[in-house]
């Protein structure tokens, strides 16, 4: 959210645990690392809540549940009604709101998703557990039931962004990760697919694509810098930040 978050040191991170070193369930004591961690759990959380009211994996196992068991402590209702709320008074959201759901921000994405890298990347989350297709289609769904038309031009998704950040459970879902990363084979095996080396060369080449970097900008323009996000989120993984040309 255009915050100047401080540097992470990557040798402090163990992946295994990063949850509990990163977050603090008191917002009154976080410190700028903390926050960033939250940053990236909110916009996580929101997104899936949003686009679905219950877990759909593509994969039967024991995931399906590990998933239903954290979309269990994130208030799914709460965050809906802040989302309504922002879409009644706040001029900058019903901006953002419109503008994601219009043709231009629409032509991006339906160039993205035909790249190669996107479907690669698309094709090995599946495998892994997570059908970005059924997510993204009920997020549509949602999007679509929204009539917003305003004249404003400025768009910003920031003070939705913090508001559902404070009624983000975080004591109870690092709980929750501590617990599947310590009883759950099916968690730990997901966890280790989307933290591998081979996650970090795939969401590397879609980061690098022109047309993500327009979305990324776009995003930056309503508040949320999505590179400094990806940026913490590599240091927490253990990857190195360089890019990674699409055809490499």
């Amino acid at each position: 959210m255009n915050t100047n978050f401080q540097e992470l040191n990557v040798c402090s991170v163990r992946r295994k645990t990063g949850f509990r070193q990163f977050v603090s369930s008191s917002p009154a004591k976080v410190n700028d690392k903390q926050l960033a961690k939250m940053k990236i759990l909110v916009l996580f959380t929101t997104l899936i809540c949003l686009a679905t009211s219950a877990p759909s994996i593509s994969n039967d196992t024991g995931l399906s549940n590990d998933i239903a068991d954290f979309l269990e402590i994130v208030p799914v209702e709460k965050i809906k009604k802040i989302a309504v709320q922002h879409l009644h008074d706040d001029p900058e959201f019903q901006a953002a709101v419109q503008y994601i759901k219009g043709p231009e921000f629409g032509d991006l994405l339906a160039e993205l998703i035909l790249q190669p890298e996107v479907i690669a990347l698309k094709n090995f989350l599946k495998d892994a557990g997570i059908d970005l297709d059924i997510y993204s289609a009920k997020l549509c769904s949602f999007l679509e039931g929204i009539n917003i038309q305003t004249d404003y031009k400025e768009r910003s998704l920031k003070k939705f962004i913090e508001e559902v950040r404070q009624i983000i459970p975080m004591a109870k879902l690092i709980e929750a990760y501590d617990n599947k990363m310590n009883t759950s084979p099916a968690f730990q095996e997901f966890y280790r697919k989307v933290t591998s080396e081979e996650a970090h060369q795939l969401i590397s080449k879609v980061r690098a694509l022109p047309v993500f970097k327009k979305i990324v900008a776009e995003f930056n323009v309503m508040g949320i810098d999505l590179d400094r996000i990806f940026s913490v989120a590599y240091s927490i993984f253990g990857w190195s930040d360089e890019t990674i040309p699409p055809n490499a």
